[in-house]
């Protein structure tokens, strides 16, 4: 296990006055305390999908927070666009061509590890997409916690998503970790990325049944410096002048680093069980908008559709994704999706982790908007 011990959590013999050695003799007992938690520190965290977004901040962060641990990062391929270089950092070991949905090829990396951070899934909302998600969301966690039992993992973390969670669709109620979804929503508008995670934390709640050590936690929509790929997308489409309207619904918004931190102190806490919110800022899509199009000198949207567009809007996008076969700037899940309203309580994070989100989303947006310029691709 990672962690950082208190006295009331270790071991009774290493605990001041304990009676198989008696009072007075505490320098054995401390000794040992100190090794023991130097053991448990050193022990192998294997990160799924490292290379990602969140793997990058993730591993500097573990870096910091378990000075001896060794970090092993699996993933199909290095990222063309990595944050930072770990190719010096003795500690972090990466192991590049290992598909997660090949369950005999990613056996060999569970060898000797304690705890697993599975990050690696696919994130999109098009149609012809649904067969992926389920073999790299649904399967993909399957395989690797079958590797993980097979080989004794001490705890496995699964990273999900605010959308394995569902929504209330209500701003004046925010959904938390007790929300009973009705699924038969993402089903009727065709949103199979929150269907493929949904499906991925029924696969860790039946680990656990089984007698395996897990936690998981929900992400908000993810933004920040590293991402090429989602959240890039949309602050590229707004500094070129493509986000002229919004859509009358809001999300939640997490800056990486924050869900980072969130993630390690998990870990440090020595939690076995339960299901966290790493949450950041429950924002409108109007307000989501506006933040970018001010970072990055674009104009914010102009026109509010209204919400009686919203089934007009989805048919037709899902006709054009059924016929083309396609994906689109705007898919129709993605369309049915920016009408409601997403918002989260993190409550339960900041009880049980001590964690809340820092770094509002103007900051956010900022760091990520320079990154991207520093790499080009803004």
């Amino acid at each position: 296990m990672i962690l950082e011990m208190s006295p009331a959590r270790l071991p009774r013999v290493f605990r001041r006055g304990s009676t198989q050695y008696g009072r007075g003799q505490i320098g054995l007992p401390l000794r040992l305390a100190r090794a023991y938690i130097d053991t448990v520190k050193s022990k192998t965290i294997l990160l799924t999908g490292g290379c990602g977004f969140l793997g990058q901040h993730l591993t500097r962060l573990l870096l910091e927070a378990f000075p001896v641990a060794h970090i092993r990062i699996i993933d199909l391929a290095a990222n063309p666009y990595a944050y930072q270089d770990f190719s010096a950092e003795p500690r972090v070991e990466t192991r590049l061509g290992l598909d997660i949905c090949n369950l005999p090829s990613i056996e060999d990396s569970f060898q000797g590890v304690d705890s697993v951070v599975h990050l690696a899934s696919l994130v999109s909302s098009s149609l012809i997409d649904k067969q992926a998600l389920e073999r790299i969301n649904v399967l993909g966690t399957r395989n690797v916690l079958r590797a993980a039992r097979d080989h004794r993992v001490n705890l496995f973390l699964h990273v999900s998503s605010i959308a394995g969670l569902g929504f209330t669709d209500n701003p004046h109620r925010p959904a938390d970790e007790s929300l009973q979804f009705n699924w038969s929503i993402a089903r009727a508008s065709n949103n199979h990325y929150m269907l493929s995670k949904g499906r991925a934390d029924r696969e860790v709640e039946s680990y656990r049944r089984g007698g395996g050590a897990a936690v998981i936690v929900y992400p908000g929509l993810l933004f920040g410096p590293g991402d090429y790929r989602n959240s890039a997308r949309i602050i590229r489409a707004v500094a070129r002048g493509r986000g002229v309207v919004s859509l009358p619904g809001g999300s939640n918004v997490a800056d990486v680093r924050d869900v980072g931190r969130g993630i390690v102190a998990t870990l440090q806490r020595n939690v076995r069980r339960g299901s966290y919110l790493l949450s950041g800022w429950n924002l409108s899509n109007h307000e989501i908008f506006s933040t970018i199009a001010t970072v990055v000198g674009a104009r914010a949207p102009r026109i509010t559709l209204p919400a009686f567009l919203r089934p007009l809007l989805y048919r037709g996008l899902l006709a054009m994704e059924t016929v083309f076969r396609r994906r689109l700037a705007v898919s129709a899940s993605d369309a049915d999706l920016g009408f409601r309203y997403r918002y989260f309580d993190n409550s339960r994070a900041l009880q049980g982790l001590g964690w809340a989100p820092l770094i509002d989303f103007r900051q956010t947006i900022t760091d990520a908007f320079s990154w991207m310029q520093s790499r080009g691709i803004a």
